[in-house]
């Protein structure tokens, strides 16, 4: 936090009555206010008829670390404040009635607009139904298979690097190519020994994942790896690396559902969103004319 005594000291130093008040106001803040009254709300800043308080100023910032950026930092939202109060104060004298009364009624849209919005959001998000089934993905999956082409290649695999010096390599090569229930305990019980290991058998990726993964497959030489779907060992000076590949979907083939569930999840919400903003919107209106909240006047 700002030292006080620090401040009171470069306080002494100001060269000019704004920059004067600016630190002392600063001084106020970071001291906690205690020499004001309790409940008093200091003026800062005037423009015409218009105040900025004490209250704006530590609303808006909080607290304070470094005394210099703190007060370059008020002086400029003062600054700030006092132009767009003058340019508004200037807007309201020169701006044509007619031109104000069209900006009045777009502010009054505008607000009525956004308060329900938020108010509306916030009754969806409490009320919607979120659960989605596996059911409920399937169907949305098979009602919208041609949303689901693949553009790029997609990958399944495993893949394990660890150093040339590990005493257990043949135990874990034997482990990874069989890879049953008991399999992936041991290796999980040994991850701490490997540089890397993924072992996503059930998840689909994408070529740039892959390659990051496995360093010496390329878009020329994967598909060689691929087509075995038999262990392969590759070593360099320093490490084993171990690759397993399962599986390949080609682009304009589809897209396998656990691929694609994130984007399916998102349609299905949507389309609830969509229903739910409809009926409220509906039930809204309908409660309105039958506490007659709501009267169409007009004959």
């Amino acid at each position: 936090m700002i030292n006080a005594k620090d401040m009171l000291n470069h306080f002494k130093k100001c060269h000019s009555l704004q920059f004067c008040l600016i630190s002392f106001f600063v001084l106020l803040i970071t001291m906690g206010c205690n020499s004001l009254e309790s409940g008093q709300n200091t003026a800062v800043a005037r423009v015409g008829d218009v105040y900025l308080y004490r209250s704006d100023i530590v609303s808006h910032f909080g607290s304070f670390n470094n005394y210099d950026d703190s007060l370059l930092r008020v002086q400029k939202f003062i600054n700030t404040w006092a132009k767009e109060q003058l340019l508004y104060q200037q807007a309201q004298i020169n701006i044509p009635d007619e031109k104000r009364r069209d900006l009045l009624r777009l502010i009054r849209q505008y607000e009525a607009e956004l308060f329900g919005q938020v108010y509306k959001e916030s009754i969806i998000n409490s009320g919607m139904d979120t659960l989605i089934s596996s059911a409920d993905l399937s169907q949305i999956y098979n009602s919208n298979k041609s949303m689901f082409v693949l553009k790029e290649p997609i990958y399944r695999f495993r893949s394990l690097q660890m150093p040339l010096t590990n005493v257990n390599q043949e135990e874990i090569k034997k482990r990874f190519s069989r890879f049953d229930s008991i399999d992936r305990i041991f290796l999980d019980s040994l991850s701490f020994q490997f540089t890397r290991y993924f072992s996503g058998d059930s998840l689909w990726v994408n070529q740039k994942f892959l390659s990051e993964r496995v360093t010496f497959l390329n878009e020329k030489n994967v598909m060689r790896y691929f087509k075995s779907k038999k262990l392969v060992e590759v070593k360099d000076s320093l490490n084993v690396y171990l690759f397993v590949g399962l599986e390949v979907r080609r682009p304009t083939q589809l897209a396998p559902m656990l691929y694609v569930e994130p984007s399916l999840r998102s349609i299905l919400l949507n389309q609830r969103k969509i229903e739910f903003s409809r009926k409220f919107d509906n039930d809204l209106l309908q409660d309105a004319i039958r506490s007659k909240q709501f009267e169409i006047l007009v004959p």
